[in-house]
């Protein structure tokens, strides 16, 4: 007989905002994401927009029951206390029920709890307080405090987690009307905190009793850490998954945490099959056991009740004894959610990272390839969503890539091992800036994340919190791994796909890019491939290894990947078209606005050809600038390396290309004369 199999819980997330503070953009909320666990919405974050992201998803706002800030930057918390008043509105409460909780003071148990670094708490008593918000319900701050092993103590509360507001000393020492007492959790020794549900809530498995309920006799909640608290009468409703949530210190220019969400042990299912015969054998003998036996028990069925709840044994009274649900040998799934960070310096919250199921790492800062990005074009396209009124002189610096790599037909006698080297020498150097510049905001890099990704073993990786510089691409799905060839909208069926327009297809491929540098990091095994957010992108996560299902779609992703980033770098998007037969929109414009490198390099040998029969001593300086044009030297290049020389007579024939022949008199300036070869190859 096979052995049944446990169905797992559902669980998943849901990116609400993937920018960094840099934003919002249009296409990128700054950071706030949901775990979805069984129906009930944990958010890590709650940037500016959160519950308009919200609203814009599946998701219901009414199952927040836990939200958790990883730091107290502004593009992490803004949005926390509009959502509270959407979640907890007040608009239809009285005054004697704002009464009523005010008198319950510290007797209150919150609906809603919050967890993050200090400061938190007074943040949202003081907010609340001067934007006079009226809630519907309650809340409860539980404030980190973190640990400094130099000193051997730990730091300050921002303020009294339970005071009352009478007894308050101080403006924001009390607690607001609408706050239960919370916790102030200290870190252990090595920096990190453990079990945060059962140290700060009422149960480990279920929210505390809600204050309507209240009775006499129920403990008064404790403010110490040393020790859980004792378990309130249970609440009556759904129950909520007792997944364990630790978290730890990572590296940052502020306090900022990560968090390990841990899936709760599992068993599998009774053989109810085997075990309904021997209980109606005995339904009789059942109902005459007595109390100190667990009896008496009319309906044989509810033994399998007991079984399943406290996993023990159970004698029947002929001595048959009954095995409780076995251990399910599936390994638990493990979610690690990172604050900003340059890395992870502290080794114990290493080791509580290790092994996740799913690691969503920040990504703000990417070394993006000249050939890859396409020159100043490819900079407008990442600049495109930027409010250029805000941005200092005009203009806002991409990453920066000094020291672009050549990509050039190399001539005859030319070292290639060296010129390869030199290559590689190159990229790693304009790494190594972007890299610099990201650790020093406390931020990582594509290369940074595979690296920590390697180091925990991760099964999945999720890339994040991106640069303004990087606006998201538009997909017809909420899926991770989307193809590159997918429309941006749904469309009828039975009608032609729209074209693509190319500006959405170099955002495709620069986070594809992105992705497949943090992959060739990582190195995970069987082909698995790193993901880059989107907003409202939902990552389904069954099991804690990857199913065959996941593995065949991304397999296919990365082929695809792959081959899209080669055909860019050498033919850019009319390759594509070629190869794929999708349409571009814009793509004649395209061609003579970013400049790809082999479109480029053709006409430049056909204008080359009808110029070396007029002026042979032109074609040695015009193969200079092809070479430097091969790779993002772009038309000033060309313009250097035809800067020589005296007056230019007109070639009898245009090109083959339709470029334009050059006329008579002496060269333009060298800004004019790339554009105007750019304005040649469009016509």
């Amino acid at each position: 007989m096979d052995t049944p199999r446990r169905t797992p819980r559902p669980a998943s997330i849901t990116f609400l905002g993937t920018c960094s503070g840099g934003g919002p953009i249009i296409s990128r909320n700054c950071s706030s994401l949901a775990l979805n666990i069984e129906s009930n919405l944990w958010l890590f974050d709650c940037a500016e927009g959160t519950q308009k992201r919200l609203q814009e998803s599946k998701l219901k706002m009414g199952r927040i029951t836990r939200v958790f800030i990883t730091h107290m930057h502004a593009d992490h918390v803004m949005g926390l206390v509009p959502l509270l008043g959407t979640v907890m509105t007040g608009v239809t409460t009285s005054p004697e029920e704002i009464e009523r909780l005010r008198k319950l003071g510290r007797a209150k148990r919150a609906k809603l709890h919050i967890y993050g670094p200090p400061g938190l708490r007074l943040l949202l008593r003081q907010t609340l307080g001067l934007t006079a918000l009226s809630l519907s319900s309650t809340y409860a701050v539980h404030e980190l405090i973190p640990y400094d092993d130099r000193t051997r103590t730990h730091a300050r509360p921002s303020c009294g987690c339970d005071v009352p507001a009478e007894g308050a000393a101080a403006p924001g020492e009390g607690l607001h009307v609408n706050e239960a007492p919370g916790m102030d959790v200290l870190a252990d020794e090595d920096g990190c905190w453990r079990d945060l549900l059962t140290r700060c809530e009422a149960t480990a498995e279920e929210d505390g009793v809600d204050d309507e309920d209240k009775a006499d006799g129920d403990e008064e909640p404790s403010t110490t850490t040393d020790e859980p608290r004792k378990p309130a009468r249970r609440r009556r409703g759904k129950r909520e998954p007792t997944w364990r949530v630790d978290a730890g210190p990572i590296d940052h220019r502020i306090l900022s945490l990560g968090f390990v969400v841990t899936e709760p042990p599992s068993y599998l299912p009774l053989d109810t099959a085997a075990l309904l015969p021997l209980l109606e054998a005995e339904r009789e003998a059942l109902a005459q056991l007595p109390p100190d036996q667990g009896g008496p028990i009319v309906n044989p069925r509810a033994v399998l009740s007991l079984l399943t709840s406290r996993k023990q044994p159970f004698t029947l009274p002929s001595g048959t004894i009954l095995a409780p649900p076995a251990p399910d040998p599936e390994p638990r799934r493990k979610i690690v959610i990172m604050g900003d960070c340059s890395g992870v310096s502290n080794e114990a919250f290493i080791e509580l990272a290790r092994g996740p199921s799913m690691l969503v790492h920040e990504c703000t800062n990417a070394w993006i390839d000249p050939v890859i990005d396409k020159g100043d074009k490819g900079k407008r396209v990442r600049t495109a969503e930027l409010d250029k009124t805000l941005i200092a002189g005009g203009k806002r610096p991409a990453p920066g890539t000094p020291g672009e790599p050549g990509e050039a037909e190399p001539a005859e006698g030319v070292d290639f091992i060296k010129m390869e080297q030199e290559r590689v020498r190159k990229i790693l150097a304009a790494k190594a800036v972007v890299e610099q510049k990201a650790r020093s905001r406390g931020h990582s890099t594509p290369d940074m994340v595979g690296a920590f990704a390697r180091q925990v073993q991760a099964r999945r990786v999720t890339l994040n919190h991106f640069s303004a510089m990087f606006p998201s691409p538009h997909y017809a799905t909420d899926t991770p791994f989307p193809s590159l060839l997918m429309e941006t909208n749904h469309h009828s069926p039975g009608r032609p796909l729209p074209p693509i327009a190319i500006s959405e297809l170099h955002r495709r491929v620069l986070m594809s890019f992105i992705e497949s540098q943090t992959t060739d990091t990582w190195h995970p095994v069987g082909g698995v491939r790193a993901s880059a957010a989107r907003d409202l992108m939902t990552y389904d996560i069954p099991a804690h290894e990857l199913t065959d299902a996941e593995l065949e779609v991304i397999i296919q992703r990365t082929e695809e990947a792959d081959r899209f980033q080669d055909l860019w770098r050498h033919e850019g998007a009319t390759g594509i078209t070629r190869v794929f037969g999708i349409r571009i929109a814009g793509l004649d414009k395209a061609i003579s606005g970013i400049g790809y490198a082999h479109q480029r390099q053709e006409e430049d040998k056909e204008t080359s050809r009808a110029s070396s029969t007029v002026e042979p001593e032109v074609e040695t300086s015009s193969a200079a600038g092809d070479k430097a044009v091969g790779r993002g030297g772009g038309s000033r290049a060309a313009g250097r390396g035809r800067g020589g020389g005296g007056h230019r007579k007109k070639p009898s024939t245009a090109s083959a290309t339709g470029a334009q022949p050059r006329g008579e008199g002496p060269p333009p300036s060298r800004g004019r004369r790339g554009h105007a070869r750019m304005k040649s190859n469009a016509q």
